[in-house]
């Protein structure tokens, strides 16, 4: 009504003569107020309902504005009631209304419970100064009574809900406007140092009792003086302010500021001395609470240490600290722990800085919390059940705060630093480990039987989980560090802790007790986050304990695999996981779909890791993916469909993960969902599945297929195909991984489809990577060849306008031991510099120097900037390097499969080709470091293989133009030359192995193709000679002057590996055209290299060679071939008939090396595989070089050298007629033989007659 006739509104006449006024006065004295607060607000339903509280709100604050002179005759009501109460000392047999008070606890209660809203409706109390609403909040500015100032504070505490509210609040007590008014913080912090001085003069006056004895007045020696007491409702006052204080304190920066730079107050001094002080728990708990409101800096968390130290509150003369006595003495009789739990509170404030004094204190704080407050928790009796809970929870976390950015170093390691100690109780069978599984097993106990939601059992369960997980993460690096520096102690093993059988359960492990805490709830989230953490620092155990953990969980296979589902499932739920968000550590401020997110990532890399670690035997991503391992491992195909089958049709996360990538499927834009950043793990789960290379993978196939097709799905999806154009670095990265797993899913899904005969199917796969978009074009082969145009162009990344950071010189000799310590390999197999290690090494290292420069801050900054971009490269290039080699893999198998039964010829021939110039052409468009090239070469060997097994691979087009095989040897010889590929050797020994293999197919395809032409021989010779000439003869010329060089350089200088191929291809390039022989001959004599050969037949180190093996035998042949091939020119004949050749044939040592076999088994000979074979092979290959230098027609020259040669072999010929085994050197022998004896008379052959005859 009030506000109706303020808006001018007319009342109806019935409502006219009503004074609203006298309506609410009566509304009051019929206790109204105290209706609403003990019937209405104590209502279950009231705050979960947004409408009520802020219905209730806006009834108060209505009351507020429109009835001043209520409010303000409460107040004055209230302030003599409450001084009667305190002067008279008999009771009223009415009791006083005080019905301001009444209010103030009313808003206390409403805005102390949290509501949607809430700090809306708080903060319209400070929209405006003027406001009634305002003036309101701050009239206890003219409060007189100290009770009612209590319940003031109490109200204002609950009002402070944020930082600016906070800030106001602070200001008014800081600037009072009123007089001699109990808003003034100095009424505050003089109380305390007027305590703490009067506790102070007590006991300097007991020390100080002058000896008089008897007289009146005077302390007998030997007694002490009464106490200091504090009054009951000063207490309160105290410990109200206390806590006023430490929520402001909390919010507001300014106060905290003033009240450590107050040299007036001194506080830290004056309170941590205070409570050394026998002052009531309750005053110590909140003054506890007070400084632990204070620590929120490395500063104050300094002069707060030094302090406590100062009033010796952590040391003591005696067995026993001072908070061990407050808890001894005071609050286990009285079952109140405030002091125990604020002192915890403060030591969780403190621990979670890196300033921190000598362990020497720390110990007995640790032994405090793990052994007083956790370990004989279940012993106490509480009078408010809220302290066990909150005293657990606080202790656990303040343990947490020592672990959570603590790294295992050696030092804390050979020193038993607080950290280590602690490690070390958590990592065994200690007392405290013991108390945290028990408190773990009740919470899960609780949670698993439905009984009602307990919320501090909720967090007491989420911190002891919390700080398992902490531990257990370092446990790999503690066991690693105890080893090297050589230490005593001991730590259980991970699969020990987690999957042997617990104290209190003995029939249970401890993981399947943390695993009933795997939930979709928001309740339990974080409890499954932790968990999920735990399960996947087990599995990175190795030797792997999946076995093991198989066994123990296969009792909660449904369970599990239910759960897990729930989990994965992202279509109902709200995920958030963005692509340059890096894996959660901490839960602080994280929303729960970001938890729920990272949730299905952790699942993920657990499947993954599991299926890596363990892919021969049974794991847990076969047991909660439903895989069927009796069938599976039978190689029949109908047990094969029935595992796949029950894939399909049983709940398991496997169908979530199907989920997620028909969603990138279907999408448009895949990128833009909340869940886009699974989509890589997901199909790389689906890839370390199919890439086992056993029925399980076999079967898994088939389920993909099941699922319409879901591998050929995604080579036509947009996610796939589309652009990366404009993505940026991080998306870029994320792409290239997602696009590199589906090129290997559909490289394994062909191989298996080529294997079982299936075409139809890949037949799809090949129109679908090697054709472009038919509505456009095409004109490039890149357009036309969308797998073409995808490797072409993969993206470079290029670090611009970025150095180095300067060193300093102190830093000079560590930097490198520190970046190298800091190197982790992550998930997907890319090094990475661990960010949050780097940032502790260098703040040891910068703490050591004790600067606080700001130069020293750039410089830690700098480093940290290089070592985030370093990070980002990294990544990127291993992303496309990742990328390059999938395509090659899908290559591969095209050549593995070539020839094929759906493609013509000569589009087959056309897709090789096409694929050989892609990649030759990226090797000569970009410099790539060697691996990169080894990989490409390998490929481009293949597939020169699967293009002679197709391709008639004619020199000339049908038009007369040269065909694409002229342009590939083109390409070839440049990759040979290129300059900044010349040391890689297995690169060019490929290329070389290429270039032997086209020269001798097409050699042969010339010959083969006359021969069909034509029925004259010498005709078909000279025909075949003649293409080779006009085709490959200018080619070879123009290149001879760079490839000659090269191949020279390789023989002489690189290693042995590649002076086969280089022989090997310079025969052929000789052989190839007679218009280009002589002068690659020729260019070969002149460089040198071909007396090198000749000296190496008989070079010392070749003495010891043992010529069975295949790797020197190789190298003999290549080197005799290459006379062989030099030999059949006019220039080569005579430069070899220079060297005296022969003499070095007859002085190599292979003569003298006959196997020992050969002996005494001769007819081995004939049967190749053995050693005498390969040895006669040998002599066969020398033989031929005879015959061909025979044929020139100055080979009466070297006529007699031949017969020397000949006599010098006559032992081994002489055994094969004697063993009368038909090899064919002894009819090469024969024609030498006969030639030279019938063509030259000068010389002498002896036994000539007998030799021919014992031939015969």
């Amino acid at each position: 009504m009030r506000g109706v006739r303020n808006s001018k509104i007319k009342l109806p006449a019935s409502l006219e003569g009503i004074n609203e006024e006298d309506v609410v006065m009566e509304s009051i004295g019929n206790k109204t107020i105290h209706y609403l607060k003990f019937i209405v607000m104590e209502s279950q339903d009231f705050y979960l309902r947004e409408h009520i509280p802020k219905t209730v709100d806006k009834l108060f604050k209505d009351f507020i504005v429109y009835f001043p002179e209520v409010i303000n005759f409460l107040f004055d009501t209230c302030e003599r009631e409450l001084f009667s109460l305190e002067k008279d000392s008999v009771i009223d047999l009415e009791q006083p209304e005080l019905n301001f008070a009444t209010l103030l606890t009313v808003l206390s209660n409403l805005y102390e419970k949290n509501w949607t809203g809430k700090v809306k409706c708080v903060e319209e109390y400070f929209e405006n100064s003027k406001s009634k609403l305002f003036q309101f909040v701050f009239s206890g500015q003219a409060i007189t009574s100290p009770l009612l100032f209590i319940v003031y504070l109490d109200f204002l505490k609950f009002m402070a809900v944020t930082d600016d509210i906070a800030l106001k609040i602070y200001e008014i007590f800081k600037n009072p406007i009123v007089e001699e008014t109990y808003c003034d913080w100095n009424v505050y912090f003089n109380s305390i140092i007027f305590y703490k001085n009067l506790y102070v003069k007590n006991k300097t006056m007991v020390a100080l009792n002058p000896s008089f004895q008897g007289m009146q007045g005077y302390q007998v020696i030997g007694q002490t003086l009464p106490p200091v007491e504090i009054k009951p409702h000063e207490l309160e006052g105290l410990t109200a302010w206390s806590r006023f204080s430490e929520t402001i304190a909390s919010k507001c920066e300014e106060f905290r500021k003033d009240v450590l730079d107050s040299e007036q107050w001194r506080t830290v001094d004056n309170m941590c001395g205070f409570l050394m002080e026998d002052i009531p728990i309750q005053l110590k708990g909140c003054l506890y609470r007070f400084l632990a409101s204070l620590a929120t800096d490395e500063k104050t968390v300094t002069i707060i240490w030094n302090y406590l130290l100062k009033g010796k509150n952590l040391q003591t003369e005696t067995s026993s600290l001072p908070f061990e006595e407050d808890l001894e003495k005071k609050e286990i009789p009285v079952m109140q722990y405030d002091a125990s739990l604020g002192l915890v509170l403060l030591l969780k404030k403190l621990f979670s800085h890196s300033r921190m004094p000598n362990d020497a204190y720390l110990i007995p704080c640790l032994s405090f919390i793990t052994k007083r407050i956790i370990g004989e928790a279940g012993e106490r009796s509480y009078e408010k059940i809220e302290q066990m809970w909150g005293l657990l929870t606080t202790s656990i976390n303040c343990l947490y705060e020592l672990l959570r950015d603590y790294f295992v170093d050696s030092d804390g390691v050979i020193n038993q630093s607080i950290e280590i100690t602690l490690l070390m109780q958590l990592l065994n069978d200690s007392s405290l480990s013991k108390s945290i599984s028990k408190i773990i097993v009740n919470s899960a106990e609780a949670f698993s039987s439905g009984n009602p939601k307990c919320k501090y059992r909720v967090e007491l369960s989420l911190a002891s989980i919390r700080l398992l997980q902490t531990a257990f993460a370092l446990h790999s690096s503690l066991k690693t560090l105890l080893r090297q520096v050589d230490s005593s102690a001991i730590i259980s093993s991970l699969d020990s802790l987690l999957l042997s059988n617990l104290y209190c359960l003995p029939n249970v492990s401890y993981l399947s007790v943390l695993l009933t805490f795997v939930n979709n709830k928001d309740q339990y989230v974080k409890h499954t986050f932790y968990v999920m953490k735990i399960l996947r620092d087990l599995i990175s155990v190795r030797p792997s304990p999946q076995q093991r953990l198989v066994h123990v969980l296969m009792s909660q296979k449904v369970f599990l695999q239910e759960q897990f589902y729930q989990l994965s499932k992202i279509s109902d739920k709200e995920v958030e996981l963005g692509f340059n968000q890096l894996p959660l550590e901490d839960l602080t401020n994280v929303s729960t779909p970001r938890i729920k997110g990272e949730i299905v990532r952790l699942i993920i890399e657990i499947f993954i890791d599991s299926v890596n670690s363990s892919c021969k035997g049974s794991n847990i991503a076969f047991l909660l993916l439903n895989f069927d391992m009796s069938s599976m491992i039978a190689t029949s195909s109908l047990k094969e469909m029935a595992a796949a089958d029950i894939m399909a049709t049983t709940v398991s996360p496997l169908h979530g993960f199907v989920d997620i990538i028909s969603s990138f499927i279907e999408e448009e834009n895949p990128f833009l969902i909340s869940s886009a950043s699974l989509y890589e793990p997901v199909l790389r789960l689906f890839l370390s599945l199919s890439s086992l290379q056993n029925n399980v993978s076999t079967t898994f196939l088939r389920f993909l297929r099941g699922h319409h097709n879901l591998i050929y799905r995604l080579t036509a999806c947009a996610g796939f195909r589309g652009s990366n154009e404009h993505f940026e670095s991080s998306m870029l990265c994320i792409h290239n991984l997602i696009r590199s797993n589906i090129l290997n899913l559909i490289a394994i899904e062909m191989k298996e489809l080529f294997r079982q005969g299936t075409l139809s199917v890949p037949e799809k796969y090949y129109e679908a990577l090697f054709c472009g978009n038919p509505s456009e074009e095409n004109e490039s082969v890149e357009d036309m060849n969308f797998l073409i145009g995808l490797f072409i162009n993969i993206p470079l990344f290029e670090l611009h306008n970025f150095e180095e950071p300067n060193i300093p010189e102190f830093l000079s000799d560590k930097i490198d031991r520190i970046f190298n310590q800091s190197i982790r390999e992550t998930s997907l197999g890319v090094k990475q510099i661990d960010l949050d290690h780097l940032k502790h090494q260098l703040e040891l290292v910068y703490n050591i120097k004790r600067n606080n420069k700001h130069t020293d801050v750039v410089e830690y900054q700098q480093f940290l900037e290089y070592a985030t971009i370093k990070n980002q490269a990294s990544m990127i290039d291993f992303s496309c390097i990742t990328l390059r080699e999938s395509i090659i893999s899908v290559i591969d198998i095209v050549t593995a499969n070539t020839p094929n039964s759906f493609m013509s010829n000569e589009a087959q021939e056309s897709l090789i080709s096409d694929l050989l110039f892609c990649i030759i052409g990226y090797i000569l468009g970009r410099i790539e470091n060697e691996s990169t090239c080894n990989l490409l070469s390998s490929t481009i060997i293949r597939l020169s293989h699967a293009l002679c097994r197709i391709s008639h691979l004619s020199l000339t087009e049908s038009d007369g133009t040269n065909s694409k095989i002229t342009l590939i040897f083109d390409l070839l010889f440049k990759c040979i030359t290129q300059n900044e590929y010349q040391k890689y050797i297995p690169f060019k020994k490929n290329i070389y192995s290429t270039l032997s293999l086209l020269l001798t197919k097409i050699k042969k395809k010339i010959h083969e193709d006359t021969e069909k032409n034509s029925d004259d021989s010498i005709v078909e010779f000279f025909e075949s000679k003649k293409t080779c000439d006009t085709i490959l003869g200018p080619i070879i010329l123009e290149k001879s002057y760079e490839l000659v060089p090269t191949i020279v350089k390789d023989i002489n200088e690189a290693s042995n590996s590649l002076e086969l191929p280089a022989l090997s291809t310079l025969n052929c390039l000789i052989a190839a055209s007679y218009l280009s022989a002589d002068v690659v001959a020729q260019e070969f004599i002149s460089s040198g290299c071909l007396r090198n050969i000749l000296d190496s037949l008989t070079a010392p180190e070749n003495e010891d060679l043992d010529w069975s093996l295949k790797s020197n035998s190789s190298i003999f042949k290549a080197r005799i071939c290459i006379l062989i091939r030099i030999g059949s020119l006019e220039c080569g004949w005579a430069t070899l008939s220079c060297f005296n050749v022969f003499e070095k044939l007859i002085s190599m040592t292979i003569w003298s090396k006959v196997p020992g076999a050969f002996y005494t088994d001769t007819k081995m000979a004939s049967k190749p595989g053995n050693q005498v074979y390969d040895y006669l092979e040998l002599l066969n290959i020398c033989l031929r070089f005879v015959f061909v230098m025979l044929s020139n027609p100055k080979w009466r020259q070297i006529s007699s050298s031949v017969v020397n040669f000949i006599v010098t072999l006559r032992p081994i010929f002489d055994q094969l007629i004697y063993s009368e085994v038909s090899h064919p050197i002894l009819y090469v022998l024969k024609s030498i033989i006969t030639y030279i004896s019938v063509a030259d008379k000068s010389v002498e052959i002896p036994d000539f007659d007998i030799l021919l005859d014992e031939i015969e």
